[in-house]
């Protein structure tokens, strides 16, 4: 497969790896970076482990008729199981925001502000029933006329601590709303104890902590 992908054009470079969340899926991911700005994103692995096509896609060579069939991959929608994880672990890195305000380090509050719209936007995703969700952004985006919720402009912040805390707020408030959507679609269990005792977190006066 390198040789292949450095001759379709002049190669600037080109990664080779496995990609952990595909477990023990024998593949290898290839990605190519071409000099005149085209990129290629490929994951190769035996046809034995194909049955079919995912709804939608075009198959461009298929030698022995094994995408000729529909198939739905257990990606295409989100479980209640993982519904719950993510809004779980969107209030974890919520919680974390207000800790790393306390312990006047921004960039880590900023990044972990950045993995609860992560999540955010997977569960947007999930309340449009956008295919995927599990790709978040990119599931949204690839929608037609699909939009990021209501209000997600006020979560980005500067590197000011009050602000951060504001945009944590704003969040959290965001949060609460998509993940309401998502429970009544999915008929998961969200978990409401924590999202309270996070947004109390939230809206408690910084007091600046050492780690």
């Amino acid at each position: 497969m390198p040789a292949l992908l450095r001759r379709l054009g002049e190669t600037v470079d080109l990664l080779e790896h496995v990609l952990a969340e595909w477990n023990d899926v024998p593949h290898r991911r290839f990605f190519v970076q071409y000099r005149n700005r085209v990129q290629v994103d490929l994951v190769a692995l035996p046809a034995s482990r194909r049955s079919g096509k995912p709804p939608g896609s075009v198959a461009l060579y298929d030698l022995d008729g094994r995408l000729t069939a529909t198939m739905v991959s257990k990606l295409e929608r989100a479980t209640p199981g993982e519904v719950h994880e993510w809004v779980f672990l969107a209030w974890v890195a919520l919680a974390d925001v207000d800790k790393y305000v306390r312990r006047e380090s921004p960039w880590e509050a900023l990044e972990r502000l950045h993995k609860a719209r992560t999540y955010v936007w997977q569960l947007w995703a999930v309340a449009i029933e956008a295919p995927y969700p599990s790709f978040g952004l990119t599931s949204v985006l690839d929608q037609s006329a699909a939009a990021g919720p209501p209000g997600l402009a006020e979560t980005v912040a500067t590197r000011e601590s009050d602000d951060i805390r504001r945009a944590g707020l704003a969040l959290a408030d965001l949060l609460n709303t998509v993940s309401g959507a998502t429970a009544s679609a999915t008929g998961a269990v969200l978990p409401m104890a924590l999202s309270r005792y996070v947004g109390e977190l939230l809206r408690k006066p910084s007091r600046k902590t050492r780690p």
